[in-house]
């Protein structure tokens, strides 16, 4: 019998540690594009490329993956007679297998949905957080009462009192632990917004001889061999950059 339950133990800590190795997380591999146009300047190790039409000016290079977006810096130069409206949701990344046969067609993420959807995240976080310091707030009361309360009653020695003091002021401080957590991934979130709200290019009036500059993010198509990022120009037509994708096992 105890050979049998042994052997039990034994398979479950096969299948225990079977179902740990296969829940590990994979690192993501890291997309390399490079430009495939003969022009372009090197700047501090990546090469930007300008592409004219009409007067209207866009220099694109590719900057790195962070998870699954393609970001990449992008200029628009306005030196047309034109105003144009610089939209990034008016850009968009077309995927393609090494065959060439198209994978898929996407916009560029819009900076004002990530924008409004951190807001929403943050004030959620905010409200949350405001109901447990009231929580905590009322515990605190009820812990102090009863602090007093106990080291009163005859019937409970001091021991024992000093015993669940303790473990109430260690159970506070689990408490606090957390929303201590709570307020970083708070601040997290708004940390985030200002990024958002300040490194990408957004939606914009450009007047002539003006330029607009940022980060422009895609999301990423690991199937993808090639790509063409094409900027639509409104009244005159389209601008595109081919780029080779090669995924990196970290």
């Amino acid at each position: 019998m105890s050979k049998v339950k042994t052997m039990n133990r034994q398979l479950l800590t096969l299948l225990l540690l079977s179902a740990l190795a296969y829940s590990c997380a994979s690192p993501i591999p890291i997309s390399k594009l490079s430009a495939n146009d003969n022009e372009g300047k090197w700047i501090a190790g990546r090469k930007f490329i300008t592409k004219e039409l009409n007067g209207h000016y866009i220099t694109l290079s590719y900057y790195r993956n962070d998870g699954d977006m393609l970001i990449f810096d992008v200029l628009y130069d306005n030196r047309s007679s034109d105003t144009l409206i610089f939209d990034p949701s008016n850009a968009l990344i077309s995927a393609y297998a090494p065959d060439m046969f198209h994978l898929s067609t996407q916009k560029a993420v819009d900076p004002e949905l990530k924008i409004l959807e951190y807001d929403r995240s943050a004030a959620r976080e905010e409200a949350r957080l405001v109901n447990d310091r009231i929580s905590e707030l009322f515990i605190n009361a009820t812990d102090l009462a009863t602090t007093i309360v106990e080291s009163t009653d005859p019937r409970i020695s001091q021991e024992e009192a000093d015993a669940r003091f303790i473990q109430r002021n260690q159970m506070s401080d689990s408490r606090q632990l957390a929303l201590d957590r709570r307020e970083a991934f708070l601040q997290e979130i708004k940390n985030t917004r200002v990024y958002w709200e300040e490194t990408p290019v957004r939606k914009t009036t450009v007047l002539t001889n003006e330029y607009i500059s940022g980060l422009l993010f895609f999301e990423r198509n690991r199937d993808a061999q090639f790509y063409t990022v094409s900027f639509t120009i409104p009244k005159h037509g389209t601008i595109d950059f081919e780029f080779e994708q090669a995924l990196i096992k970290p």
